[in-house]
């Protein structure tokens, strides 16, 4: 990579930071998966363990989540930084992180600086990647890790060198440490050896086995602790609930929004005719443009498409299975897809180029190819322009004005210091006013044994109410918990009084 062309790298890269502290001006993105991660993080520095602190000195493990991110965030803790803070920093560099390993993969497969720019600049724009590095989850590490992954098993595949394998493997199992989904990608890494490395077939298991003990090694650390400290190993009990059809259904929509092909009627035709002209005028300055492969391997293109082919199908059929046997409530949107989202997005500018490429395609190829870039560019803006906008004034998920400046979390800042509390929303409390709370109880099963436990929480509950003059904060706005308790059977069957309610929700206290 010549000097100008890794200025431009690096400077796509800022211009990723610069975005995203831009559009996180406020806060970073909180949900109920942040609480866990800033929660687990405060915990560590706190010295009372990997795990969310509660009321009376004690803690609820990180176990359901992967322990990578808590561990980072504490580390930027140590310099004075809180760790909802440094999840906006955090993820702000692993954005540039991901722009420059996607430009460098693309870099390394094609050999054009085009094509690495062009890249690095979809990246930047797309929204998938502006809202998962916008909010304080794990997915902007994993795909950091990915990315090496995915660089490295192409390298290997092409080049057949030992440093490369172990790399790989060491990426994939910092993957698992950042979300525990990553264990697919050791299954992926197998057959990705295994379908492209061109050695004799000993050499092949050889490798595989090599893959695999170094991959599962560094993934045992998070599962190890766990067993030690929890006895499971997640804490994610298996169920059968096959999948059907609804995940990939959504999934799908998810896809064509990315391709902006969700629009109306009356605005796709106009988009396809302008965006065609434009493509047309530019497809001449694109000639000009697009230097020599210099030198770039025809083998490596091929062994990141293949690559980028193996881990998206796998992935995929991986979260369905987990659906299927571990929590039904998982669905195929951005998030979760974002993986896909970047390495198809490699695989698609490599495949293009090599496509572009071949002399035996007809004059209509370099037009179509940049239609389909500009086309896609058009796509992301149209989606990343007006939110970038709307979450700098606003926020996501519970660091939105709607939450931060409600009522309700305004009495929840006046309940006296040592009365405990207890809601449907524990962790937006904790995030939103650093008060800790609890979760109010779950509604009973239809065994006996479950509703004997559902009296015995609501006696402990009431007890510890009355003990420590506490309160019950029950949002409105929570209504993706329809497990719990709801607010009329609180009151009906602990006698409660009503502090405070409004539309937000209510708070309450026990009855004297």
């Amino acid at each position: 990579m010549t000097a100008p062309s890794r200025l431009v790298e690096v400077l796509l890269a800022l211009c990723g930071i610069a975005v995203l502290l831009f559009a996180t001006a406020h806060s970073i993105g909180l949900s109920p998966d942040s609480s866990a991660y800033i929660g687990a993080a405060r915990g560590l520095l706190q010295g009372v363990g990997l795990g969310r602190p509660l009321s009376e000195g004690h803690y609820s493990p990180l176990v359901f989540y992967a322990p990578l991110l808590p561990l980072l965030l504490a580390g930027i803790g140590l310099l004075g930084i809180d760790p909802q803070e440094g999840a906006r920093w955090l993820n702000s560099v692993l954005f540039a992180g991901n722009i420059f390993m996607t430009g460098l993969i693309v870099k390394r497969a094609t050999g054009s600086t085009l094509c690495t720019w062009v890249a690095s600049s979809l990246l930047l724009i797309s929204f998938p990647m502006l809202e998962v590095h916008s909010m304080a989850w794990s997915e902007p590490t994993f795909l950091f890790f990915s990315l090496l992954a995915l660089l490295w098993l192409s390298r290997y595949t092409e080049r057949g060198a030992a440093g490369d394998l172990v790399a790989a493997a060491i990426a994939v199992g910092f993957g698992v440490l950042s979300r525990y989904a990553g264990l697919a990608l050791i299954g992926l890494g197998i057959a990705a050896i295994s379908l492209g490395a061109r050695h004799p077939y000993r050499h092949i298991v050889r490798d595989c086995a090599v893959f695999a003990a170094i991959s599962g090694l560094i993934s045992s650390v998070a599962f190890g602790r766990n067993w030690i400290v929890t006895g499971t190993l997640t804490d994610r009990p298996g169920v059968l609930h096959p999948a059907g059809l609804a995940p990939l259904q959504g999934g799908l929509r998810t896809i064509l929004r990315w391709l902006w092909l969700d629009a109306g009627p009356r605005r796709l035709p106009l988009a396809v005719l302008t965006v065609g002209a434009a493509a047309l005028l530019l497809c001449g300055l694109a000639q000009r443009l697009q230097p020599t492969r210099q030198g770039a391997p025809r083998d490596m293109t091929s062994a990141v498409i293949r690559t980028v082919l193996i881990f998206s199908v796998g992935y995929v059929l991986f979260v369905l299975v987990t659906i299927s046997f571990v929590d039904a409530s998982i669905s195929f949107d951005n998030r979760i897809l974002s993986p896909v989202f970047v390495w198809a997005l490699i695989g698609g500018v490599c495949g293009a180029q090599q496509w572009a490429a071949d002399p035996r395609r007809g004059y209509w190829k370099r037009p179509l190819v940049v239609f389909s870039g500009m086309w896609f560019a058009v796509a992301q803006l149209l989606h990343v322009v007006p939110w970038v906008i709307d979450v700098h004034r606003n926020g996501q998920g519970y660091a939105t004005a709607e939450w931060r400046d409600s009522h309700i979390m305004a009495q929840v800042r006046a309940l006296p210091q040592p009365a405990r509390i207890f809601s449907n929303g524990d962790d937006a409390i904790y995030l939103l006013s650093g008060r800790l709370a609890e979760r109010i109880p779950e509604r009973p099963a239809a065994t006996a044994q479950q509703k004997d436990r559902y009296e015995a929480e609501l006696a402990r509950l009431k007890r510890q109410l009355s003990e420590s003059n506490g309160a019950i904060v029950y949002f409105a706005r929570i209504d993706w918990r329809p497990y719990l308790i709801s607010a009329a059977e609180l009151q009906s069957r602990l006698r409660l009084r009503t502090l405070y309610a409004g539309d937000d929700g209510a708070v309450y206290t026990i009855q004297e």
